[in-house]
């Protein structure tokens, strides 16, 4: 589990550097770990972060961030 929620600082990174095709890797893994270990609702939502409530809530992976890399690595 330690290392699934250290993956968003490595995303990070990945971005910093414009490392965009490893970002979008590490993003796309982070959610097939995320259902492999099952991962709690709470805590999926603490990493992804989740549109289902009345407010939105942040996840470690900001959602443009994520948005940039998509388009940037295809």
């Amino acid at each position: 589990m330690e290392k699934f929620l250290r993956m968003p600082e490595q995303f990070k990174e990945a971005f910093r550097r414009r490392e965009w095709a490893e970002a979008k890797y590490i993003y796309d893994s982070a959610i097939v770990v995320g259902l492999f270990l099952e991962v709690p609702e709470p805590v999926r939502e603490q990493v992804f972060g989740s549109r289902q409530h009345e407010e939105a809530i942040d996840g470690m992976f900001p959602e443009w961030m994520v948005a940039q890399v998509m388009r940037n690595a295809s």
